[in-house]
This record gives structure tokens, C-alpha cells and sequence, in this order.
């Protein structure tokens, strides 16, 4: 028995040989099966990708490595600042004597900073969080 190829088998349908060749290794029922698929292939479908799909679909991809890249740099910042603030905790413990007016003076201030890290950071997650949304349509 000769096994018939997916190629030929096509090559049959398209040229409705079914069993021209009069071998017996050709089964009807994978002809009909063949040849409902093809012509399930050959039809358009019924609802249409909008025509801007591609765009869509390498736009949403975009985002999302911008947001981790993003999220690198945010992190990368993050480290990076708190490397200088420990490096200067001790410069400041190494000359005291002529830096202690200025963070005495600092320090007067420091509930005025801490409130507007604070506020930039929840106004920088309400923007995340509102915008997420929009993104996703």
C-alpha cells in the first residue's frame, strides 16, 4: 500500500481526482475530510480584522517593553539614590564640623520634603492607575 502525502493528497482535491489512480490506499472518508478543510480555508471569514490590527497588536507590545524598561530606570534611579544619600551620611559624619549648620538647617525643613516625595509619588500612581485603562482599549 501506497501512503499518499498531505501535497498530493491537496494536489487530488484540487483537481477532484478522488480515485482516478485505482490504488486502494486512498480512504474516501480522509478525501472528504481533506476537501471540507480546504474549503473551510479558501473561505474568508465572516468578521474581519480591523485594518489596523497589525498596528494595534506591535503598539501594545511597544508599551509593554517601554513599561519594563521604564521600570529598570526607575529602579536604576531608586539605587542610585539612596548610594548617594548613604555616601552623604558619611561625609557629613567625616566633617562635621563644617557641614552641621547646613543640615541643621535641612532638617528644619524635612517634614516639607518628606510631604512632597509623598505627593509627587501618589499623584505618579493615581496617573499610572488612571491610565492604564485607556491604554488597554
Amino acid at each position: 500500500m501506497k501512503d499518499i502525502n498531505d501535497d498530493e493528497l491537496q494536489e487530488m482535491v484540487e483537481k477532484n481526482i478522488v480515485n482516478a489512480t485505482g490504488s486502494s490506499s486512498i480512504d474516501d472518508k480522509d478525501v472528504n475530510a481533506y476537501s471540507l478543510i480546504f474549503e473551510a480555508l479558501s473561505q474568508q471569514p465572516e468578521m474581519p480584522l480591523a485594518y489596523n490590527f497589525p498596528a494595534t497588536v506591535t503598539a501594545a507590545l511597544l508599551a509593554k517593553k517601554n513599561r519594563v524598561s521604564d521600570l529598570k530606570l526607575f529602579v536604576l534611579i531608586a539605587i542610585s539614590f539612596i548610594i548617594l544619600m548613604i555616601a552623604s551620611y558619611f561625609y557629613l559624619n567625616i566633617n562635621s564640623a563644617s557641614t552641621s549648620q547646613v543640615v541643621l538647617n535641612l532638617l528644619k525643613y524635612k517634614w516639607i520634603l518628606l510631604f512632597g516625595i509623598a505627593a509627587l509619588s501618589i499623584i505618579q500612581f493615581l496617573d499610572k492607575k488612571m491610565a492604564e485603562p485607556l491604554m488597554q482599549e
